[in-house]
């Protein structure tokens, strides 16, 4: 790199390249309207002469004797400023001689750098050889001082480049903050010149010196206001960059543009201690940081949210508002509300938490008909305030989930009778009021019973042979019914033995006055060994149970039943005992009492 002192040239227009066509063609042109233009001037004096009596002129055309013209003095002065534009256009393509060399092409990849340091600025101009290049090639670096709107404000400084190897120039002793236009061009022969595109670059300011006595003016809970000097040597300042960190992980940088001399760094987190260090910044660079300071923001402990109370919106979720706490002197910044909130237990707290700007919210997922305790807190950055006073919301009741474990188990098999046992539901939302079962044969009608809250078992009433009964079990609680756990029953198919003759009688007997049943019926058709009665009242709705009445005598032909409720309708049905059936009977009750898992389960444990 080679660096040039400034030498000042008389730069002379010139055209660098050979004659084109086209450049003959306007050179002809130029000629001819010079020549026509001197002929008809020549013209017009001969004419003028001949007026005043004058000779004959040598010069003069004798076919342009009787040319017309207005005015003398117009005519001329017209003539003779066709004739210097076209005299002047002919000067400048006639100063390249028409065999002179073409010029090489530009310098490629032109590039300007531009650094200040210590005040001093400097250009570093770099470049590529053209395409081609002829041979004894030299280079010239142009360049003329411009103001900011790119107006020339000085003569032109060419330095030239002998040796053709050389693609690199700089220009020193320049000032900051100054504005250069320059271009390269690549010169072969004595006039031959390839020039590049001009750049325009600006000096860097300086870089400034380290700012002077950086302290904090005052604090309060969110906020440290600094104050500073400038630093001795700045130039032109850009900002003042300011860095602050409350640990070594969380760095936060600020940058103040325009440049002044106080900030107040906001958004801190109250009762903390902050390095703080500030540097000026010029568009050349970023000086030396300050020395650091220590800045501390004030201690702020919010008070307690105002009016709390709520709501319960539904089964399983509460609204609670709030208001702000009462503002005071120096108070920070509250960043944010938190709900606490447990159940009657007191076991596990919850949490809840919503921004400064909102002061009512939804609490969800909660347990129908349950208690919980509410309490209000505001936060900030570093701590949560007290707590306000503690608020009980009971969440909407919902129906009893369905019983569990529902199972059945067979209790009698002739006429068959089963029974259920379940274990309570696992959400009672509140107290239960009963059980509520319905049941019946499969797409048929259906009874409804109500079973003690306190029961987890209940015994059926003699079923229908070959029949699918269904039963579904219901927990009731203040809101009503709850899902119902479903199971059915499928009793066997059976060929009963029906005796002939059934008749039935309602007598009334003196000796009390109490009235009986007489039921009387003939020889079966098969060997028994007894009977079975069944007698219920005769009811549209049917509500009641079916009695049994069992007779261990093939032999007996009535039975006299005594009625609780003599002012009803009964329906009675009689069937034969099949023979063997009473053996199998008492070896299935000693399975039973021996093995009662091998027949259905007892109630389930709690």
């Amino acid at each position: 790199m080679f660096s040039f002192g400034i030498i000042l040239l008389t730069v002379v227009s010139f055209t660098n390249a050979q004659w084109r066509q086209d450049m003959f063609t306007t050179a002809e042109n130029q000629l001819r309207s010079i020549v026509q233009n001197g002929q008809t001037l020549l013209d017009f004096i001969y004419q003028e002469r001949q007026k005043h009596g004058g000779g004959n002129m040598t010069g003069g055309s004798l076919m342009s004797h009787n040319v017309a013209y207005s005015s003398f003095i117009n005519d001329v002065e017209t003539r003779l400023a066709d004739m210097e534009q076209a005299t002047q256009e002919l000067v400048r393509i006639m100063r390249t001689c028409p065999d002179a060399p073409l010029a090489p092409p530009p310098p490629t990849n032109v590039i300007v750098e531009s650094t200040t340091i210590d005040n001093v600025s400097s250009i570093v101009v770099k470049w590529d050889p053209p395409f081609n290049p002829p041979e004894n090639m030299q280079y010239k670096v142009y360049f003329v001082p411009v103001d900011q709107n790119g107006m020339q404000t000085a003569g032109e400084v060419v330095f030239r480049i002998c040796d053709s190897t050389q693609t690199i120039a700089s220009i020193t002793d320049l000032t900051p903050r100054s504005r250069y236009r320059i271009r390269v061009g690549a010169v072969a022969g004595a006039v031959a010149e390839g020039a590049s595109m001009p750049l325009n670059v600006k000096t860097p300011d300086i870089i400034p010196s380290r700012v002077r006595n950086v302290m904090v003016k005052s604090s309060t809970a969110n906020t440290i206001t600094l104050m500073w000097n400038p630093p001795p040597v700045m130039g032109d300042l850009m900002s003042y960059e300011i860095y602050y960190e409350e640990n070594p992980v969380n760095k936060i940088h600020i940058t103040v543009k325009p440049p002044k001399n106080m900030y107040v760094i906001k958004d801190l987190t109250e009762g903390t201690s902050y390095k703080i260090q500030v540097s000026a910044k010029s568009d050349n660079g970023e000086g030396e940081k300050s020395i650091p300071i220590e800045g501390s923001t004030q201690r702020f402990i919010p008070g307690a949210p105002q009016a709390f109370k709520g709501d319960a919106i539904n089964k399983t979720a509460v609204v609670v508002r709030w208001a702000p706490p009462p503002p005071k002197p120096g108070d920070g910044i509250i960043r944010g509300y938190l709900i606490n909130y447990t159940d009657v237990r007191y076991t596990d707290v919850a949490e809840h938490r919503v921004g400064a700007d909102v002061f009512e919210t939804v609490i969800s997922n909660l347990t129908p008909a349950q208690v919980y305790y509410f309490r209000a807190f505001a936060f900030t950055h570093k701590s949560v305030g007290r707590g306000g006073p503690v608020i009980a919301l009971e969440t909407l009741a919902d129906v009893p989930s369905p019983p569990r474990q529902l199972q059945i188990m067979t209790i009698r098999e002739e006429p068959p009778k089963i029974a259920l046992t379940w274990l309570p539901p696992l959400h009672t939302y509140g107290n239960l009021k009963n059980y509520t079962l319905v049941w019946g044969v499969q797409n048929g009608a259906n009874r409804t019973e109500y079973i003690s809250k306190t029961r987890l078992e209940w015994s059926s009433d003699f079923l229908d042979d070959d029949t699918t009964h269904v039963f579904r079990l219901s927990a009731v609680n203040k809101v009503g019914l709850g899902d119902a756990a479903v199971t059915t029953y499928m009793t066997p198919k059976k060929v009963p033995i029906i005796p002939p003759n059934v008749k039935v009688a309602r007598l009334q007997l003196q000796s009390n006055g109490s009235t009986i049943l007489n039921v009387t019926w003939s020889s079966p058709p098969v060997s028994v060994d007894g009977f079975r009665i069944l007698f219920r009242k005769f009811q549209l709705v049917y509500s009641g149970r079916w009695e049994l009445v069992e007779i261990f005598d093939p032999e007996a032909r009535n039975v006299e039943i005594p009625l609780v409720e003599p002012d009803y309708p009964y329906i009675v049905v009689v069937r034969g005992i099949p023979k063997g059936q009473i053996m199998n009977m008492y070896n299935t009750h000693q399975n039973h009492n021996m093995n009662p898992g091998l027949h259905g389960m007892g109630p389930p444990p709690l």
